[in-house]
């Protein structure tokens, strides 16, 4: 596995081992603006997560059990090691963070990968890799269109309406990707929110919908604020 595609190699003994715990998707980036210190004798690295993510819990659990720590001292047993946690609501962020070189290793969903990979194209100082792939939802289905319990019942009654999602997401591509199946990909007003100011419109009623990923729509109809469309 590329920790840092231009400046260091793990054999593939520890690729498999962190396999193991790398839910969906890891993208590692080299930036010439901060790269992170591999010299063996002192490795530090800031690694991106997000921990309302459900398809990216793996990344709390390699976090807490010091996975990385205890992988880089079997290969360096000498080297003072210091990994970084930088938190996230969603992936874009955490791109924005690589392509700035404030991260070098992050937990995101596809869509936010794929940006990764064209921010790639775009920037000099970015060099993003997909290291590994371990996580899924079977047909997607780990994001959902929530809508309020009074509000609309159908995809189709979303025409004309607003519906929310944050920008660049992957519930942003299945967005898309629903609204042009059933033939309102130009019918529907789609804004860029958060999940927590989406959440709260939903529950409100200020939006028709709000597109989002697990663990938030099992949360909002546990809590009978919301249904799933």
């Amino acid at each position: 596995m590329g920790v840092n595609g231009k400046m260091m190699s793990i054999s593939y003994k520890y690729f498999k081992i962190l396999l193991i715990f790398i839910v969906l998707l890891l993208a590692s980036c080299s930036s010439k603006q901060s790269k992170p210190n591999l010299d063996k004798k002192s490795i530090s690295l800031t690694i991106g997560y997000q921990t309302p993510t459900a398809q990216t819990w793996g990344a709390t659990i390699i976090k807490n059990q010091k996975i990385f720590e205890k992988k880089l001292l079997e290969m360096y047993p000498d080297a003072e090691i210091e990994i970084q946690w930088f938190n996230s609501s969603s992936g874009v962020p955490l791109v924005n963070a690589m392509s700035s070189g404030k991260v070098q290793i992050a937990f995101l969903g596809d869509m936010p990968a794929l940006l990764a990979g064209a921010k790639s194209v775009e920037l000099e100082q970015l060099d993003a890799k997909i290291v590994a792939i371990d996580g899924k939802g079977k047909n997607g289905m780990n994001q959902s269109i929530i809508a309020p319990i009074d509000g609309i019942n159908d995809i189709s009654q979303l025409k004309g309406k607003e519906v929310s999602v944050p920008y660049g997401s992957s519930a942003h591509k299945m967005l898309l990707q629903t609204l042009k199946s059933n033939n309102l990909l130009n019918k529907v007003t789609i804004i860029d929110q958060s999940v927590a100011v989406g959440l709260e419109n939903v529950n409100t009623g200020k939006i028709a919908a709000h597109a989002t990923w697990e663990p938030y729509p099992t949360m909002a109809i546990k809590q009978g604020k919301a249904k799933i469309l």
